[in-house]
């Protein structure tokens, strides 16, 4: 992890959003939530690397559980803004998801995931970023406002 990560995830933590001039000022308490995961031989690709679809299920997940935990509602995946696959992550690889609300409009939230990869030795490492937009819905699936 970057000390500028680091730096920003313990701001968050702390609920000190005052540094975090990205954030808009509507944003109430985001918290930070983790996800973990062991790399296994079913979630390799053909080159023996960390399959970018299994980490967009991963990242699909972890944004909803976000969404859902800032907006106490429904969620759905409207949009993936972005999607960077940085480095690789390979077979027992422990991998570090931690996502956040940086930004909520009247129906929506965009989710923010960073995933790191640690070796055994406890090399961590950034691998992948990504932002989703999540749509608050009612039972119809119809996109609903955000208290």
């Amino acid at each position: 992890m970057t000390k500028t990560d680091r730096d920003i995830l313990n701001d968050i933590a702390g609920n000190d959003k005052s540094k975090l001039s990205h954030v808009p000022k509507k944003i109430r308490n985001s918290n930070v939530i983790e996800q973990v995961h062991i790399v296994m031989a079913t979630d390799i690709n053909g080159v023996g690397r960390l399959f970018g679809g299994r980490l967009m299920e991963w990242i699909d997940i972890l944004s909803a559980v976000v969404a859902r935990d800032y907006t106490h509602l429904d969620v759905t995946t409207v949009k993936v803004e972005e999607l960077v696959f940085e480095e690789p992550a390979y077979i027992n690889d422990t991998i570090i998801m931690r996502g956040r609300v940086v930004s909520q409009g009247m129906t929506s939230v965009t989710v923010e995931i960073i995933t790191y990869a640690r070796k055994l030795t406890g090399e961590e490492f950034p691998i992948n970023t990504a932002l989703l937009k999540m749509v608050a819905i009612d039972s119809l699936g119809h996109a609903i406002n955000i208290p």
